[in-house]
């Protein structure tokens, strides 16, 4: 193997080499004579930013038909052991996500393509090759780093500019998932009741006790919330039930292919390099993908990744996402589709439980620092399960729960 040796040589996987890369690179070969000459491979992400992947970053030397190639690719696979392992095993992460990169998404990116939508760019890198079974499961895809796409800074919180973008992104694949379901409606069966829905109910029951934390913590740092303790410590009771609840689809209501895990870190940016423009974004992180409600997206995203300044009213983005799917849906030749701006309005209404324990979840993990980042192993049966929280998290509360009690979502 001529793998180069990295400062994290200890974390790369035997299997990860030379004969792997090539094995996934001829799949696309159509001349069939590509040879990996060599590869660097380090840890493509930092501790905190994905949970249920280990992700790689492989810088590949090839030979095709004697002519020199590099290119950047991107290995996502299933954690080496433990109980994340059992669990991408048990829920069908992996194959989920690939049958998403390999087939869904190609064919609404057609849909769209086909009718010239304005603006359109894909939703996803593209995937090059994946594998299920030993002795892990892996991914591969293009690495959108290689075509200037950064990931945003976490903490910050996404601007006016960048949120309007994802919803104009997340409008996109709302109705290009409508009109896919109408016309294909196989390529969506997987997605109408993924196993994956029942991962929080069945697998951590932690909730409670994290919840009773933040209470011990809001107790002894935040003098200004602790009028809403009681409500807090209740909502713990049967948090991930309702959370499960909250991403379920319900009979007869409106629904289409969600994301379904929307948040900052699940997405790239493309910028002008000169004056920082933004101009292109891609969602990343399709594990959790399900048919329901579009309110899943985007209670989720607007409770968790915005700049604090953009919590408080968000009219605006929510009015540009009703625009854009009825503007996509119109040029897809599907207007009859579309709902109106008061429908979604009420169906934000009716799943508000869903935004608010968004704050209480992945907002927490948005605005983390390294003494109050979660690690899921902890999360287990046999974790630990006393978690701590960051300064700027309980910086957001301070604003987001006197909203959350103002809308009549703290319950």
């Amino acid at each position: 193997m001529s793998k180069e040796p990295t400062e994290t040589e200890h974390d790369i996987p035997s299997w990860l080499n030379d004969a792997f890369l090539e094995t996934a690179l001829k799949s696309e070969d159509v001349h069939g004579d590509l040879k990996v000459t060599s590869c660097k491979i380090v840890r493509a992400t930092s501790p905190g930013d994905n949970y249920l992947s280990l992700i790689y970053r492989a810088t590949v030397q090839t030979t095709t038909r004697g002519r020199s190639e590099s290119r950047s690719l991107i290995i996502k696979c299933q954690p080496q052991e433990g109980f994340l392992k059992e669990m991408t095993n048990k829920y069908r992460f992996f194959e989920l996500e690939a049958e998403m990169l390999k087939d869904v998404l190609p064919a609404m990116h057609k849909l769209l393509e086909e009718a010239n939508i304005e603006n359109f760019s894909p939703f996803c890198a593209k995937h090059l090759y994946s594998r299920f079974g030993p002795p892990a499961q892996v991914i591969v895809l293009e690495d959108l780093k290689e075509s200037g796409f950064q990931m945003a800074e976490r903490t910050a919180g996404l601007d006016r500019e960048h949120c309007m973008i994802v919803m104009n992104k997340i409008a996109q694949f709302h109705a290009a998932s409508l009109v896919l379901k109408q016309r294909n409606p196989q390529l969506l069966e997987a997605f109408l009741n993924p196993c994956t829905n029942d991962m929080l109910v069945n697998e951590f029951d932690f909730f409670e006790s994290y919840m009773s934390d933040l209470c011990d913590e809001i107790n002894t740092r935040c003098e200004y919330l602790k009028e809403y303790i009681g409500k807090i410590r209740m909502i713990g009771e049967r948090g991930a039930k309702r959370f499960t609840e909250g991403k379920s689809r319900r009979e007869g209501e409106f629904c289409v292919l969600a994301h379904a895990d929307l948040w900052v870190n699940n997405m790239m940016f493309r910028y002008v390099k000169e004056s920082r423009q933004l101009t292109d974004m891609r969602f990343v992180d399709y594990q959790l993908s399900l048919w329901t409600s579009p309110t899943v997206d985007l209670l989720y995203f607007l409770n968790s990744s915005p700049a604090m300044d953009l919590l408080e009213d968000q009219t605006e983005f929510i009015e540009r996402y009703h625009r854009v799917l009825g503007e996509t849906l119109c040029a897809l030749g599907y207007q009859h589709l579309h709902i109106t701006l008061e429908h979604l309005n009420e169906l934000l209404e009716s799943r508000g439980y869903f935004g608010m324990l968004s704050v209480f979840s992945i907002r927490n993990v948005v605005l983390s620092d390294d003494e109050s980042r979660i690690n899921l192993d902890d999360l287990s049966p046999e974790g630990k399960k006393k978690f701590k929280f960051g300064k700027m998290y309980l910086e957001s509360l301070k604003l987001q729960i006197p909203l959350l009690e103002e809308r009549g979502w703290l319950v």
